[in-house]
């Protein structure tokens, strides 16, 4: 029954990117997120930690003074507080960690909204704004 579950929500994720990208070209500058519909639960602190390492990547920076991507260790800790049971505020603090030298990417600020109790939905829907601070090593 879970499985099920998981692969119609993932089913339906590929079809609204699908949808939403019909006839444009798609340029991810971050990272694609598949949200499961929970939320942090209303007064709710969370965190969630993304480490990614890259074994071989970029060994050139990407332009002049920005940061080349091989052997680094990216991670992003992600704090999330519950509002309501349809509104989730979040903050993100990217970083990299490349020769030993940590690197701050600033922040990202982000509010999400779902269907009221998603997560007991076989179909909901959401809408996720942020905002965001890039260093100059980062962004061009």
């Amino acid at each position: 029954m879970r499985y099920d579950r998981q692969r119609r929500h993932l089913a339906s994720a590929v079809l609204a990117t699908a949808l939403l990208g019909w006839g444009t070209r798609a340029q991810a500058t971050d990272e694609i997120q598949v949200y499961n519909a929970g939320i942090a639960a209303v007064g709710q602190f969370t965190i969630q930690q993304h480490l990614n390492y890259v074994g071989i990547g970029q060994k050139d920076p990407p332009f002049p003074g920005g940061f080349p991507s091989n052997h680094s260790l990216n991670g992003t800790p992600e704090f999330a507080y519950g509002m309501t049971d349809w509104w989730e505020l979040g903050l993100y603090l990217p970083f990299a960690v490349q020769d030993r030298q940590f690197l701050s990417d600033a922040f990202k600020l982000r509010t999400l909204f779902v269907s009221p109790n998603a997560d007991k939905r076989n179909l909901f829907y959401g809408i996720n704004f942020e905002l965001s601070y890039e260093m100059p090593k980062f962004a061009q």
